[in-house]
């Protein structure tokens, strides 16, 4: 099991360093909560897992049910369930590595919007 609860994830020889907590944002959301996820993934490697699941649901028939777009909430319970990453309801002591712009994130992965997805996910 992970130690995320202090911050630190095992290293070589029973060393520790810290997993960065990275926020998670979407410029239109309303959301009163700022999300963010403590993970062992760098930033380029989180903004692909992102970005798959953003795509993934694209690609998935419309329901009445359920809105179009994903929220910064439902994609950090998603990447919480799927990836091992922990889940954090920021506050004001929260120190954060990195933020991830979920429309931003689109934009520049999503090919079917015209995203400059060959280059960027190499």
């Amino acid at each position: 099991m992970n130690n995320f609860g202090n911050r630190k994830t095992p290293e070589a020889k029973g060393t520790h360093r810290l997993t960065p907590i990275i926020e998670i944002t979407h410029s239109y959301c309303l959301l009163d909560n700022r999300y963010a996820l403590q993970t062992q993934y760098s930033l380029k490697e989180l903004n692909h897992l992102c970005a798959y699941v953003q795509l993934s649901r694209y690609h998935l028939p419309d329901f009445s049910t359920i809105k179009e777009d994903l929220d910064q909430a439902q994609l950090v319970d998603i990447l919480h369930q799927l990836y091992d990453c922990e889940r954090i309801v920021i506050n004001d002591t929260t120190y954060l590595e990195a933020t991830i712009n979920l429309y931003e994130n689109w934009n520049i992965y999503a090919p079917s919007e015209g995203g400059e997805a060959e280059k960027s996910w190499s």
